[in-house]
């Protein structure tokens, strides 16, 4: 009985050592996995510990760098067209923005201020202008699509303004048969008279010079002046009168 007590006494203390073995390497293989996420800096003759996150994946929302802008743009006026829209930054510098079958697209920098203006053209060379559509704040947000159209319907004057009245020549025996309206830029424009009216389309935005054809009774025609005429007709006007009155003092003469 004694010897079998004293192997049974090593057995337990065998058990014993192994299982001690076993937990100090547990402990040393744990307290090995954590040293990664805590790490010891010494400086100097002090230590500071600093806490190192663990590695994770995260979606970063950047600001736009630029503003997508598009619309369409029409204009009232009849004989007239929108040709670019131009976009004025703070600093000064210009955005153009060329409009093509009435629609434009252009990319501006994003955080800025713009003055927009249209630009918009007539039927004849002497006819365009500019108009000024107001300003424009780009502030895209971080993640945000930074894109917005703009419908844009400029007001311009008609391209052709008709002109019509009535030609009185007081103390004249000639009748007048027909009508000349010459502009500065040297275009000539023509109507019949008829029973002393007449009418006529004449380019908007123009000075003309007026000359009566005029037809005695013996059958002779002479061209007589007859003044002046502005044309300068606003958005929305698509008619002017002219009368004109003249007396004996009008004089014919060969075209």
């Amino acid at each position: 009985m004694r010897i079998k007590e004293s192997g049974l006494l090593g057995l337990r203390k065998a058990v014993i050592i192994t299982v001690c073995v076993i937990a100090i390497v547990i402990s040393a293989l744990y307290f090995s996995n954590i040293s990664g996420w805590w790490n010891t800096t010494s400086k100097s003759t002090s230590s500071t510990s600093t806490w190192t996150s663990p590695t994770t994946t995260t979606n970063t929302l950047t600001t736009p760098a630029y503003f997508k802008i598009f619309g369409l743009v029409s204009t009232t006026g009849n004989g007239t067209e929108d040709t670019a829209v131009v976009f004025t930054s703070s600093s000064g510098k210009r955005y153009v923005a060329t409009i093509t079958n009435g629609s434009f697209f252009i990319e501006l920098p994003n955080l800025n201020t713009y003055n927009a203006t249209t630009v918009w053209k007539g039927s004849y060379s002497w006819q365009n202008g500019t108009i000024y559509r107001g300003q424009l704040f780009l502030n895209a947000a971080p993640g945000s699509k930074a894109a917005q159209s703009f419908n844009i319907q400029d007001e311009t004057p008609n391209s052709l303004i008709t002109v019509s009245g009535v030609i009185t020549l007081k103390g004249h025996t000639a009748n007048p048969v027909m009508i000349r309206f010459n502009a500065t830029y040297g275009q000539t424009f023509e109507a019949l008279v008829n029973n002393g009216t007449y009418s006529i389309n004449l380019p908007n935005i123009m000075e003309y010079t007026i000359s009566v054809k005029l037809e005695d009774t013996a059958g002779n025609f002479g061209w007589s002046d007859a003044g002046s005429l502005t044309v300068q007709a606003s958005p929305g006007t698509m008619a002017q009168t002219l009368d004109i009155w003249s007396t004996s003092t009008l004089t014919p003469h060969q075209d």
